[in-house]
């Protein structure tokens, strides 16, 4: 667990939120524990340079049992975009379709 927690302290400089950062390093103890405070974080942030949602990360994941926890618990928007016009949904199936997917950074919103 301790080393679970560095992994995400380290992550924390690079303009990423805990619970994007639990999801995308698959820590699922981590994200039940942030939805169960969530009255403590924002849950519907998004990250700044990218816009994209808990849900978003965890699309590009495929990582059903997240999916599953964040529309649970309610706290995210299905069909918010993000900097390159996709929902989570979008994402998913191209993930699902086995076509390539990345997010692609506009070089203006990096300066």
């Amino acid at each position: 667990m301790r080393e679970m927690y560095s992994r995400v302290a380290h992550d924390m400089g690079m303009f990423h939120y805990p619970l994007h950062i639990a999801i995308k390093q698959d820590f699922i103890q981590l994200v039940q524990f942030i939805l169960n405070y969530k009255q403590l974080f924002n849950m519907k942030i998004e990250e700044t340079y990218t816009k994209r949602t808990a849900l978003h990360v965890a699309a590009g994941k495929c990582s059903t049992e997240i999916i599953s926890l964040l529309l649970e618990e309610g706290q995210v928007e299905e069909d918010q975009l993000d900097l390159n016009g996709h929902t989570p949904l979008d994402i998913v199936w191209k993930l699902l379709s086995n076509l390539d997917y990345e997010f692609e950074y506009r070089e203006e919103t990096l300066k």
